[in-house]
């Protein structure tokens, strides 16, 4: 052997510093040292609103938002300047619901996605029409 170890890190470890350690089985037994590895969360990308407005006064709305760079148990949908907790559905939709405080006045509201550091940061944003 080359000495090359390879691990597959599941989708759901979101951004940060952890500490690897390799254990042998019997009858060797025994864990390495620990060394570190550093996941940084993407930056997400939003493509496309699945609904572009709503009337005012709407009294909540739940929200799909399409996009790439999501982490699971982290990512928000940013609605103006409100962070909403996001959930990726079985579509591949971002979910979040959004209060009817947001929605009592008609405006225009820039929709962006947002993952936490080390990494992320905020998406561009889309346009929705509170009419």
């Amino acid at each position: 052997a080359d000495g090359t170890l390879s691990a597959t890190v599941p989708a759901t470890v979101i951004g940060g510093s952890y500490g690897v350690t390799v254990v042998n089985p019997a009858p060797a037994m025994g864990a390495s040292n620990a060394l570190p590895l550093s996941i940084t969360n993407p930056l997400p990308t939003i493509t496309s609103l699945y609904q572009t407005s709503v009337a005012s006064g709407t009294s909540s709305l739940v929200f799909f938002v399409k996009g790439t760079g999501f982490v699971a148990g982290a990512s928000q949908i940013v609605f103006g300047t409100t962070a909403l907790p996001a959930t990726l559905n079985s579509s591949g939709f971002w979910v979040a619901t959004i209060p009817g405080s947001e929605l009592a006045t008609a405006r225009t509201v820039p929709v962006s996605l947002r993952n936490p550091a080390p990494g992320g940061g905020t998406s561009a944003s889309l346009p929705f029409a509170v009419k």
